[in-house]
């Protein structure tokens, strides 16, 4: 019935419940598992004149947000391993997490 199950998390431990019953629910279906957290996007300090020295870059931001979807994302992505499905994760950058679920799925 269904070819491709898209999973998000948010990396909360209600997220991470939901994510292994979507995981399963994947299995029971024979799909493919997508795993989405959507990271919200670089803001430039508008408060501010100058930006304090302490401020990641925009080059940093990305990285760190890439390490924290990848380390919220492994969870479900093992568990897919685990249950023999194809699976694949996705970081994406959004101002709106909702509206990039939409758009992914």
């Amino acid at each position: 019935m269904y070819r491709k199950i898209l999973i998000t998390t948010d990396g909360s431990a209600v997220s991470k419940h939901t994510a292994c019953a979507g995981v399963k629910f994947a299995q029971q279906m024979g799909a493919e598992v997508l795993a989405l957290y959507v990271a919200p996007e670089y803001q430039y300090p508008v408060y501010v004149e100058i930006i304090p020295p302490t401020y990641p870059s925009e080059e940093e931001y990305l990285a760190q947000m890439m390490r924290v979807g990848g380390d919220h994302l492994s969870a479900i992505l093992e568990e897919a391993e685990r249950c023999g499905l194809r699976h694949q994760g996705m970081t994406a950058f959004a101002d709106s997490a909702a509206s990039k679920i939409v758009d992914v799925a």
